[in-house]
């Protein structure tokens, strides 16, 4: 049996999970969803083993992450991976050594209630042992955890912050849309940037051959059909701020996602992604009639801040990123 599927992911997971008899091995990048965690504390109440692995950071393990204390108290067995060595991207489940499922779907609120994903169940023998295989050989190379608690945001670096601030809020904003009490909410997830930033900008680093700052290689905004809009050229010398605007590419389009591309290659796919913003509840209209300004400002320190707004509503979201291997000081 091969099954595809791209609606009804979350209810057909738990469904597996209610039905497994002997052991589950989860290896997925974020596991935040609560539904999901109560099917797999119930699959330990029947003695299931359970086995998880994720990856180590502020998403799984923060203050809005779930309690795996609880999951451990009850038998559960997991692992984290050290995203500073490998991003586990792995996103698969596999139910008594007879069923897998994969696909792009992470176990989180975001992917149940924003994004278009998919999952493949088979229980093709082969695929079954082949993943088998390789969760094992991921779960040997990690340590243990004998016990848990969840990670404050003292506890990382700003640098590693920073870059986790994007994902964080699409994955509160999703909680919040779920009605999930939470101690941290997204308009925290703003100020904790806002806050970055401004210790960010008023940070000096004294460097003798700070002497012009140039970028090594363009800033593009990616489009439809795989396509750049360039914002800012590789070879422009620095402080510089730039503005380009940009339009819906279908009619009735309710959400849009900004995505800044670095590099040289005309082809979007083949430059580094650097930050992605989502503006979601879009006015319906045509294709083209919504508008959008991003504005894009790069110091000399290689601090990168951009602003995506939408004309037509006035709702503006912001990210910053640090560039600083990026330039090139001559």
């Amino acid at each position: 049996m091969t099954q595809a599927y791209f609606s009804q992911i979350k209810s057909t997971i738990i469904q597996y999970i209610n039905t497994s008899v002997s052991e589950i091995y989860i290896a997925v990048a974020w596991f935040t969803h609560r539904d999901l965690f109560q099917a797999v504390l119930s699959a330990l109440d029947r003695n299931v083993r359970v086995s998880v692995i994720l990856i180590d950071d502020i998403i799984n393990c923060g203050p809005n992450g779930l309690d795996f204390s609880f999951f451990i108290n009850k038998g559960g067995s997991i692992r984290f991976m050290d995203t500073r060595k490998l991003l586990m991207h792995n996103k698969f489940c596999l139910f008594d050594n007879s069923l897998l499922v994969t696909g792009s779907y992470n176990w989180t609120y975001s992917a149940e209630l924003r994004n278009a994903e998919n999952i493949i169940a088979t229980t093709e023998e082969n695929v079954c042992n082949a993943f088998h295989e390789h969760f094992d050989k991921l779960w040997n190379s990690l340590v243990p955890v004998e016990q848990y608690s969840h990670m404050n945001y003292n506890d990382i670096d700003s640098e590693t912050l920073l870059k986790s601030l994007d994902d964080m809020r699409e994955e509160y904003d999703s909680m919040e849309q779920a009605h999930i009490l939470k101690p941290y909410s997204v308009s925290d997830i703003d100020d904790l940037k806002k806050n970055l930033s401004i210790t960010k900008l008023n940070t000096v680093i004294t460097n003798t051959k700070r002497s012009k700052p140039i970028l090594k290689a363009g800033i593009s905004l990616e489009i439809v059909d795989n396509k750049l809009k360039p914002i800012i050229a590789g070879g422009q010398i620095l402080p510089c701020t730039n503005t380009i605007d940009a339009r819906t590419c279908c009619d009735n389009q309710t959400a849009v996602d900004c995505i800044i591309r670095y590099g040289n290659f005309s082809e979007a796919n083949k430059n580094e992604e650097l930050v992605k913003i989502r503006l979601d509840q879009l006015p319906r209209m045509k294709s083209g009639e919504v508008t959008f300004l991003i504005k894009t400002t790069i110091d000399t320190n290689g601090y990168m801040h951009i602003e995506f707004l939408c004309v037509n509503t006035g709702i503006s979201k912001s990210a910053v990123y640090n560039a600083v291997d990026k330039i090139d000081y001559q």
